[in-house]
């Protein structure tokens, strides 16, 4: 498990259904190793028991994509 905190404030998801991962939030990421070396998402991000109520039910469908500059990495528990 990755522990990162958000760096600035965020904004996912499309019109209608945007969420907003403020400054200073406490998630787990996951490299996302999935996506094209040309992709601006480096990071998956997770729920921690902290996150907001309604973007941890949008999380659990979607997920939340994270580019390099949007966190910094706290804790690598392997």
């Amino acid at each position: 498990m990755i522990i990162a905190r958000t760096l600035k404030q965020t904004v996912h998801g499309n019109p209608g259904e945007r969420r907003v991962l403020p400054a200073g939030l406490l998630i787990e990421v996951e490299p996302a190793s999935n996506l094209p070396v040309d992709s601006g998402i480096r990071w998956w991000a997770k729920p921690l028991p902290l996150w907001p109520a309604d973007t941890y039910e949008w999380a659990q469908e979607t997920g939340v994509g994270l580019e390099a500059g949007d966190v910094e990495v706290i804790e690598n528990r392997e």
